[in-house]
């Protein structure tokens, strides 16, 4: 578990290296109240992930909200595959995320947006701390990349 921790650790380090543009950490509830302040900017912000609307994915405040359809509070991830979410074999979806990738408003709904999707991985706070439901640590191996590879 520490040695997981560690390698996460070590690739978000080195990943900011390589990046060009900085990235912005920033909570969910800062980027539904002020979205214009984070358009075109790249953003790690966590959340809880499930299907969201017009046949896309986002990542929603909380497991209520998600489980009620409350869109307003949620911010959709339009690039991400449909296919791959329903893919039983895809552990990300249904549970509490971090996700990184540009923030802007997406082209046919005019909504704000994650519109390139970089990124899905637990947080590195639910692998130490565990879950808000269960108090308990997640384990499993949550992670999805640009590239198309997930885990």
């Amino acid at each position: 578990m520490k040695n997981k921790l560690i390698i996460i650790l070590g690739i978000l380090i080195l990943g900011g290296c390589e990046q060009k543009e900085r990235l912005i950490n920033v909570s969910l509830i800062n980027l539904l109240a002020n979205p214009n302040d984070f358009i075109g900017q790249n953003v790690i912000v966590t959340g809880y992930f499930s299907s969201g609307r017009f046949g896309t994915v986002a990542i929603f405040v909380n497991k209520d909200d998600a489980e009620n359809g409350n869109f307003g509070s949620s911010i959709s991830l339009w690039d991400f595959p449909l296919n791959l979410y329903n893919n039983e074999k895809f552990t990300c979806k249904n549970q509490y995320v971090t996700v990184v990738g540009k923030f802007d408003y997406e082209k046919e709904s005019g909504f704000p947006s994650v519109v390139v999707t970089e990124e899905i991985y637990l947080p590195v706070v639910l692998i130490m701390r565990g879950s808000p439901e269960t108090s308990k640590p997640i384990s499993g191996n949550c992670h999805y990349e640009k590239n198309g590879s997930f885990g």
